[in-house]
């Protein structure tokens, strides 16, 4: 734990500010003199015993790992945020305006461990700056933070953009082939028709006949194919469920013995007891994973006949459309065709066999990409526990009451089934009331498996002229609740003498965060990192 105090204007804020802003995450407003001052800071800093530093010198970010240049980056979203990323082992995704899938800002990953003096006091999850650039972030973000949605959700969301994104170019091909094979199929049509004696060009009348007789075989034909490759659908889709029942059920089995190692197990059906031992224990993991392949095996199939059905449908629908407008010529005009006529639609013929090539490859390839989307979405869904979700939310309900209760605030009880807390505290409550969430909400993300954990930041939580009691309490409820392992940082202006287990750091200059001395030792540490830099550059 960090306590750095001091009065007003010594620049503690700036200091706050500048932690998660050396990583690229804005505060939610600076002072004018500190954006003129041309700030270069360095933070170093440690991911799971791997240490590195991040230097910002105005909008350009060189992250140095071992005393190696790992990257350096003028653009926040295109080159800080997916380098932050991967190296947090960060999942979070989320959708921009335009509906594609990206990697946000750092912002979004660090909102819930900084609170801003000038905005995080007044309502949570505002303390960085241009938030709003994506809409509707702050519960994907939270479902992420708790762990309601962990990396299988923001895995399948990407899939899903990326064969989302992938079928628009051959959808919008496809369109256009199929206008361009229309007024093709058209043009064959008015050519057959002109006025001739058919009794000079009897046998090309009889060859358009026949030409009609193969498109009804060939509607026929695709009909019963149609209808085999539909039963075959069926037929996967049962397989497919029962093979989904079987895991889920292989599943729970392996869990239930996990849970219940080193005990006998009795079968529910003839009362026997059963060993549970490493052996049994992996067998069923074994019949489990065999499933799971022989369900993908079946997955794949569904994806081929789909396409094929697609392609069927497609074919069936241009022969019964052929058949009809030949039909139509036939019965209008029968005697009105020329054999020079029949030559140049010969060639027009094969430029529309060459479209129709080119449509079917367009169907089976947008049919995969619609299976992909649908497979996706499925596991979107899955990755959605609402097992998850209630237990998380129940713990939540409990915590938020018990830290209310300590800091002398309420919330309704509807407040207490969602985690999009809107306050509706006022006056020295409404301070309070944001840290009780807060809190709250870190203590979720520490008992989050997977969950991305970094230092919290609390600016001057004395807000809104807090009384001596509440400040006290507020203070000794900083320093005894924070989540178990976790880093805090807090900026006081009063620590009203509580003992933080630390020696608070002091700033005491107006309007200079660095003595002259501390300036040129920091300086000498920045142009350091900058010789490695410029090492790296050349």
């Amino acid at each position: 734990m960090t306590v750095i105090k001091g009065l007003n204007d010594v620049g503690k804020s700036s200091l706050a500010k500048s932690i998660y802003g050396t990583l690229g995450a804005e505060a939610a407003e600076i002072h004018p003199d500190w954006k003129g001052a041309s700030v270069i800071s360095a933070l170093e800093f440690t991911v799971d015993g791997d240490s590195y530093v991040m230097l910002k010198e105005g909008k350009t970010f060189t992250l140095i790992e071992s005393e190696r240049v790992r990257g350096c980056y003028t653009s926040v979203t295109e080159g800080l945020a997916p380098a932050l990323y991967e190296v947090l082992g960060a999942k979070l995704r989320l959708k921009n305006r335009a509906e594609k899938v990206v990697v946000p800002p750092p912002a979004y990953l660090f909102i819930p461990f900084y609170v801003d003096q000038d905005a995080g006091w007044s309502s949570p999850w505002t303390s960085f700056a241009r938030l709003e650039q994506f809409a509707r972030w702050r519960e994907d973000v939270v479902n992420f933070h708790v762990g309601v949605t962990g990396a299988e959700y923001f895995d399948a969301l990407d899939l899903q953009a990326t064969a989302t994104a992938a079928r628009v170019e051959p959808a919008k091909q496809l369109d256009g082939l199929r206008s361009l094979q229309k007024r093709a199929k058209d043009t064959v049509a008015e050519d057959i028709d002109v006025e001739i004696d058919p009794e000079v060009f009897s046998e090309e009348i009889e060859r358009v006949v026949g030409m009609l007789q193969q498109l009804v075989e060939v509607r026929e034909e695709e009909r019963a194919r149609l209808s085999g490759l539909t039963q075959r659908r069926l037929q996967l889709e049962a397989q497919r469920e029962i093979l989904d029942r079987v895991r889920r059920e292989l599943h729970a089995d392996y869990m239930f013995a996990v849970k219940h190692e080193g005990e006998d197990l009795e079968c529910p059906t003839c009362g026997q007891l059963h060993e549970n031992s490493f052996g049994e224990r992996f067998a069923l993991a074994q019949d489990e994973s065999r499933t799971d392949d022989v369900l993908v095996e079946v997955m794949n199939a569904q994806a081929i006949v789909s396409g094929e059905i697609a392609i069927s449908r497609q074919r069936l629908k241009d022969a019964t459309e052929d058949e009809q407008r030949f039909n139509e010529l036939l019965t209008r005009r029968r005697g009105q065709v020329t054999f020079a006529r029949l030559l140049e639609r010969a060639g027009q013929k094969r430029f529309s066999s060459q479209l129709d090539d080119q449509v079917a490859d367009l169907v089976q390839e947008i049919a995969t990409l619609d299976y992909r989307i649908k497979q996706a979405a499925e596991r979107l869904k899955n990755a959605r526990s609402t097992e998850r979700k209630k237990e998380i939310l129940e713990t939540y309900a409990r915590l938020l009451t018990d830290f209310a209760g300590k800091l002398s605030v309420m919330f309704q009880e509807d407040f207490l089934k969602s985690l999009m807390l809107k306050i509706q505290e006022t006056g020295s409550d409404r301070p309070r009331a944001i840290l009780a969430y807060v809190y709250a909400i870190l203590h979720l993300i520490w008992d989050a498996e997977d969950a991305v954990r970094c230092p919290i930041v609390l600016d001057s939580p004395k807000q809104q002229d807090q009384d001596d009691i509440n400040h006290l309490n507020l203070l000794h409820f900083i320093r005894d609740e924070r989540p178990i392992g976790s880093q805090l940082i807090l900026f006081l202006v009063d620590d009203a003498e509580v003992d933080f287990g630390c020696e608070p750091l002091v700033l005491d200059t107006k309007y200079s965060l660095l003595s002259t001395e501390e300036y040129e030792q920091a300086s000498e540490v920045i142009r350091g990192f900058q010789a490695i830099r410029e090492m790296s550059a050349h």
